[in-house]
């Protein structure tokens, strides 16, 4: 018999780099080699340096560009994407984090949505986990 394989991927703070990134484009060379019900996991500072500010902030389009860089490798691969939020993407536990989180879910979410890609905030809205996610082949 067959056996099956499920490819996870998981990767940390990739919130920090600069677009045409290799690690990025390393993810997705291999993602799209990988099995289709691989998952690609968002280990948290997928927003630096604070998080998903208000739309009026003056850094809201550069912390929306970071993020959908990373949204993007669902695009380019057909794989399931969850983003774990970390310090970064909680406003660095400074005031505001929870609403920085909850922006996040939400892009994320309409990002989906528009998209018709499997792209997820866990636990979603700021609540805490645990989060059960299954990943099978």
């Amino acid at each position: 018999g067959s056996v099956a394989v499920t490819s996870l991927f998981l990767i940390g703070d990739a919130g920090s780099v600069a677009p045409g990134d290799r690690v990025l484009a390393e993810l997705v060379r291999q993602g799209r080699v990988a099995s289709r019900s691989g998952a690609v996991v968002f280990l948290g500072d997928n927003v630096y340096p604070r998080g998903i500010p208000p739309e009026a902030d003056p850094e809201f389009p550069e912390a929306r560009r970071r993020l959908l860089q990373q949204a993007a490798v669902a695009d380019s691969t057909g794989l399931r994407l969850v983003f774990v939020p970390g310090n970064h993407d909680w406003n660095r536990q400074s005031d505001g984090g929870w609403a920085q989180i909850q922006r996040q879910g939400i892009m994320l979410g309409d990002y989906a949505r528009s998209r018709g890609v499997a792209v997820e905030l866990a636990p979603l809205g700021g609540c805490p986990g645990p989060v059960t996610i299954p990943v099978t082949a």
